[in-house]
């Protein structure tokens, strides 16, 4: 969607209408090849209150204590809202 002729007006709208909540990058190995890993982005409705974004590089999806982590830290997030 952001590499589409029409990115231009994608970007632009979330720009002006939505604050980035978190970003949370996906492991690498989860896909066949770097150039392919992913990340998610949580967005809400632009509104006064600025907020740091939540930015965690989630280093695996199998290790029980990495997850557990990231639940704890999410948390944290979450309740700042």
């Amino acid at each position: 969607m952001l590499t589409s002729p029409q990115s231009d007006l994608l970007k632009g709208w979330l720009k002006k209408e939505a604050s980035l909540v978190a970003m949370i990058s996906l492991p690498e190995n989860l896909f066949a090849s770097a150039k392919q890993s992913k990340t998610i982005f949580i967005l809400q409705k632009k509104s006064e209150i600025a907020v740091e974004p939540f930015v965690y590089p989630l280093a695996s999806l199998q290790d029980a204590s990495v997850l557990m982590k990231f639940k704890e830290n999410f948390q944290k997030m979450d309740s700042r809202y």
